[in-house]
């Protein structure tokens, strides 16, 4: 039940939604690998700006490079 991050993907098709689709929509993602160990976002508490963490549930999220450097360190 923990949240962590497990694996890197990226973004092959950008939001949309699909025709008669109601309340929400897609983005469409190519698995890139898989984290040598899991990361468990408690562990990156003090990364505050991270917006992945201010979000109430796990999503697809742009990730800038100094949070992406510390979250491989």
């Amino acid at each position: 039940k923990a949240r962590r991050i497990v694996g890197v993907v990226s973004v092959v098709r950008e939001w949309y939604t699909d025709e008669g689709e109601e309340g929400g929509g897609a983005v469409d993602v190519k698995a890139v690998g898989e984290m040598r160990r899991a990361v468990d976002l408690k562990e990156m508490k003090h990364l505050k700006d991270f917006v992945l963490l201010k979000q109430p549930r796990l999503s697809v999220v742009p990730v800038p490079d100094l949070i992406w450097d510390t979250i491989c360190h």
